[in-house]
Formats: structure tokens, sequence, C-alpha cells
């Protein structure tokens, strides 16, 4: 009856992604941060690693805001051609 409930339950597939990409953001910002602090330069590799992230959590917003968007009106249009 009483059945574990994880963080993750109310997440979807495409938040948890999201999360993890976040989080992984976060973590080479950090080491970045730390390596700045070390050297006085962030490598290069690192920069680029951070920039992919970037890129790739804004490009999963703007899929998931097109692909409500595209639901909304496809769904619009069923409604019109029931009524």
């Amino acid at each position: 009856m009483n059945e574990k409930k994880h963080i993750w339950d109310f997440l979807s597939a495409d938040e948890q992604k999201l999360s993890a990409l976040i989080l992984c953001l976060f973590a080479l910002v950090i080491v970045s941060g730390v390596e700045c602090f070390n050297t006085g330069d962030i490598p290069g590799n690192l920069k680029d690693l951070i920039e992919t992230f970037v890129f790739g959590v804004s490009g999963i917003n703007v899929a998931g805001k097109f692909s409500s968007v595209i639901a909304a009106k496809g769904g619009e249009k069923n409604d019109k051609s029931n009524a």
C-alpha cells in the first residue's frame, strides 16, 4: 500500500533530460570556476562543453515550446472539425 515515491515521479521524460543537462551544466561551471581559481584560465575544452550544454538546454526548451504550440493548434483543428 505504502509505495516509495521518487523525486522524478512527477517529471516527464523531457523534464528529466532537461534536469540532467542543467545539473551537468552546473557541475561544469563549478569545475571551470575551480580551474580558473587555480590556474587563472578556463581550458578551451571546458568552454566548449559549457557552450554545448547551454545550447542543449536552450534547444530542448525551444523544441518544447514548438511542440506545445503545434499540439495546441492540432487540438483546435480537431475541435473545429468535430463541431
